[in-house]
Protein backbone atom coordinates (compact mmCIF):
# COMPACT_ATOMS: atom_id res chain seq x y z
CA UNK A 1 0.00 0.00 0.00
CA UNK A 2 1.41 3.46 -0.75
CA UNK A 3 -0.05 6.73 0.38
CA UNK A 4 1.05 9.59 -1.95
CA UNK A 5 0.54 13.33 -0.77
CA UNK A 6 0.55 16.34 -3.77
CA UNK A 7 0.47 20.02 -3.06
CA UNK A 8 -0.86 22.36 -5.46
CA UNK A 9 -1.90 19.56 -7.14
CA UNK A 10 -4.74 20.76 -9.75
CA UNK A 11 -7.11 17.82 -10.81
CA UNK A 12 -8.77 20.13 -14.05
CA UNK A 13 -5.78 19.44 -16.13
CA UNK A 14 -2.85 17.96 -14.60
CA UNK A 15 -1.52 14.06 -13.88
CA UNK A 16 0.96 12.40 -11.84
CA UNK A 17 2.53 8.93 -10.76
CA UNK A 18 4.78 6.53 -8.95
CA UNK A 19 7.62 4.92 -11.14
CA UNK A 20 9.37 2.10 -10.54
CA UNK A 21 12.46 1.25 -13.05
CA UNK A 22 16.24 -0.05 -12.68
CA UNK A 23 18.12 2.85 -10.87
CA UNK A 24 15.88 5.48 -12.44
CA UNK A 25 16.26 4.13 -15.91
CA UNK A 26 13.36 4.65 -17.87
CA UNK A 27 14.21 4.71 -21.17
CA UNK A 28 15.41 0.71 -20.97
CA UNK A 29 12.14 -1.20 -21.22
CA UNK A 30 12.02 -1.04 -17.16
CA UNK A 31 9.70 1.93 -16.90
CA UNK A 32 6.39 0.92 -15.05
CA UNK A 33 4.17 3.30 -13.21
CA UNK A 34 0.69 3.85 -11.81
CA UNK A 35 -0.57 7.15 -13.40
CA UNK A 36 -3.12 9.00 -11.95
CA UNK A 37 -4.99 11.08 -14.13
CA UNK A 38 -9.00 12.75 -15.41
CA UNK A 39 -10.28 11.88 -18.37
CA UNK A 40 -10.96 14.80 -19.57
CA UNK A 41 -13.88 14.25 -22.50
CA UNK A 42 -16.07 13.03 -19.46
CA UNK A 43 -17.53 16.16 -17.87
CA UNK A 44 -17.12 15.92 -14.13
CA UNK A 45 -15.13 12.47 -14.50
CA UNK A 46 -13.60 11.40 -11.20
CA UNK A 47 -9.77 11.01 -11.25
CA UNK A 48 -8.48 7.30 -11.99
CA UNK A 49 -5.40 5.43 -11.87
CA UNK A 50 -3.83 3.50 -15.21
CA UNK A 51 -0.89 0.82 -15.14
CA UNK A 52 1.38 1.48 -17.96
CA UNK A 53 4.77 1.27 -18.91
CA UNK A 54 7.68 2.94 -20.98
CA UNK A 55 8.12 1.78 -24.60
CA UNK A 56 11.49 0.10 -24.77
CA UNK A 57 13.90 2.29 -26.36
CA UNK A 58 11.15 5.01 -26.41
CA UNK A 59 9.84 8.05 -24.07
CA UNK A 60 6.13 7.09 -24.63
CA UNK A 61 3.93 5.17 -22.51
CA UNK A 62 2.10 2.40 -23.26
CA UNK A 63 -1.48 1.44 -20.86
CA UNK A 64 -0.75 -2.24 -19.89
CA UNK A 65 -3.49 -5.02 -20.83
CA UNK A 66 -3.00 -6.10 -17.16
CA UNK A 67 -4.06 -3.41 -14.55
CA UNK A 68 -1.91 -4.09 -11.24
CA UNK A 69 -2.30 -0.81 -9.41
CA UNK A 70 -5.63 -1.90 -7.47
CA UNK A 71 -7.31 -0.09 -4.47
CA UNK A 72 -7.45 3.34 -5.69
CA UNK A 73 -8.55 6.11 -3.35
CA UNK A 74 -8.38 9.52 -3.07
CA UNK A 75 -9.27 12.97 -1.34
CA UNK A 76 -8.64 16.48 -2.11
CA UNK A 77 -8.29 18.92 1.03
CA UNK A 78 -7.02 22.24 0.64
CA UNK A 79 -5.25 21.84 -2.74
CA UNK A 80 -3.31 18.78 -1.79
CA UNK A 81 -4.36 15.57 -3.42
CA UNK A 82 -3.80 12.74 -1.03
CA UNK A 83 -4.03 8.94 -2.39
CA UNK A 84 -3.41 5.39 -1.71
CA UNK A 85 -3.17 2.39 -4.10
CA UNK A 86 -1.41 -0.96 -3.75
CA UNK A 87 0.62 -3.31 -6.07
CA UNK A 88 1.75 -6.47 -5.41
CA UNK A 89 5.45 -6.78 -5.56
CA UNK A 90 5.73 -9.03 -8.35
CA UNK A 91 2.67 -9.23 -10.18
CA UNK A 92 4.01 -11.90 -13.28
CA UNK A 93 3.39 -9.22 -15.67
CA UNK A 94 6.21 -8.96 -18.55
CA UNK A 95 5.41 -5.09 -18.43
CA UNK A 96 5.46 -4.60 -14.34
CA UNK A 97 9.00 -3.79 -12.98
CA UNK A 98 9.31 -6.34 -9.76
CA UNK A 99 10.03 -4.62 -6.94
CA UNK A 100 12.46 -6.25 -3.56
CA UNK A 101 12.62 -5.53 -0.26
CA UNK A 102 16.35 -5.78 1.09
CA UNK A 103 16.64 -6.04 4.75
CA UNK A 104 19.95 -6.34 6.48
CA UNK A 105 19.84 -6.85 9.75
CA UNK A 106 22.07 -4.75 12.36
CA UNK A 107 24.40 -6.75 14.54
CA UNK A 108 25.56 -5.11 17.97
CA UNK A 109 28.92 -6.49 19.27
Amino acid sequence: MAEIHATNFDTRNAWMGIGFSNHGNLLDGSGDFCVVWRNHLVQNAPLEITDVHVKNGTDMMEVDDHQDCLDFKYVMSNGTLKWTMRRKFVTCDYFDYGLEVNFYPSRFV
